[in-house]
């Protein structure tokens, strides 16, 4: 906030922000939060559409100690129930229109930028201690391997996260020349990585709101408009993408790919690169029991397609069945080591 004081932090819906507003927002909710008694630890559930209230809340529930947990307001009304009573949230964060889905719901806050109970004058950053194995937020698997299971993530593992991506995406070093394009399902881990990633690193995000995040011809507008350079996709959202373009100069402006949560294919990589020579993709990978991610890997002038080296602080072996390190060359599984490890399932 500092550094990028009147910069733009944010665009959605064609509404702008500036970092020195978004601190302030997110400042007074976090003031209002710690006097509701939100203290660490504690989970503040997040309901909203695709709106700057999604990032101010993930935001100021990290100020007040707590961890943040986003719900799609579009789930179907059991399944969110059944994960506001499996976590044991403490608070819900929503919006006047969504009123109605969280009504049966205790301790239900709605937030409004129009409201000034909330967004006070309380301006300055709360004062917290948050701990290194705080809860940062939380996630849900997909549940494709039975329920879906709730995962704890810690502050450290987090900020050893954000701090990594200094190291290994090249785009970062003039972060507040860059664009970022969120196009991501806010309860995605992949969501969290690109808007603290690139909000520590002083870009502006453009978040695409609820009809423009699965639109091809939408986000073609889009990148367009906003001269956006980087994006952070899934290879399969990418690829409707691409396959649904209007010509090849809206992707080829975005010189930035961050693939991550599928495998992506050397085909794909290589008709991507047919855009433009200087378009860099980078393949991410991590399961949601690490803190978003483990490894990176930028694939220019790379010969094979692999998920990359761990980032910092983070170990992974190559194991067999008994637990012994395979050799080179060997199959095995994978297991991951280090402060990226969450603290495990709720």
């Amino acid at each position: 906030v500092k550094k990028n004081k009147d910069k733009i932090a944010l665009i959605c819906n064609d509404e702008y922000m500036t970092y020195f507003e978004l601190n302030e927002k997110v400042n007074s909710l976090a003031h209002y939060l710690i006097n509701k008694g939100i203290k660490n630890n504690d989970i503040v559930c997040i309901m909203t559409n695709r709106s700057f209230e999604t990032i101010i809340s993930m935001l100021a529930i990290l100020k007040a100690g707590a961890a943040f947990f986003n719900v799609d307001p579009t789930y179907p009304i059991d399944r969110t129930n059944y994960y506001i009573e499996d976590s044991n949230v403490q608070f819900v964060l929503t919006q006047k229109s969504l009123k109605d889905l969280v009504s049966n719901i205790k301790n239900c806050i709605e937030i409004d930028l129009d409201n000034d109970k909330i967004y006070s004058k309380h301006y300055d950053n709360p004062n917290i201690l948050h701990n290194a194995n705080d809860l940062s937020y939380i996630i849900y698997t997909s549940g494709s391997t039975g329920v879906p299971k709730g995962v704890m993530l810690n502050q450290i593992g987090f900020a050893n996260m954000v701090k990594a991506m200094t190291l290994v995406l090249d785009y970062l070093k003039d972060g507040n020349k860059q664009t970022l394009l969120s196009v991501t399902s806010t309860p995605f881990d992949i969501f969290v990585y690109e808007i603290f990633v690139s909000l520590t690193h002083g870009l502006k995000v453009v978040m695409a709101n609820n009809a423009e995040h699965r639109n091809p011809l939408l986000l073609e507008n889009l990148i367009l408009k906003h001269s956006v350079s980087v994006m952070t996709v899934t290879p399969s959202l990418m690829k409707i993408i691409y396959d649904n373009r209007s010509s090849d100069l809206a992707l080829s402006k975005v010189k930035n790919m961050v693939f991550g949560g599928e495998p992506l294919s050397e085909k794909f990589v290589k008709d991507l690169k047919n855009l433009a020579d200087d378009i860099t993709v980078y393949n991410i990978y991590g399961p949601s029991e690490i803190t978003v991610l483990s490894n990176v890997q930028n694939l220019n002038g790379e010969k094979e397609l692999t998920v990359g080296p761990p980032i910092m602080n983070t170990q992974m072996y190559i194991l067999d069945n008994n637990m012994k390190q395979v050799p080179i060359g060997v199959k095995g599984e994978i297991y991951i080591a280090g402060i990226q490890v969450g603290l495990g399932y709720i």
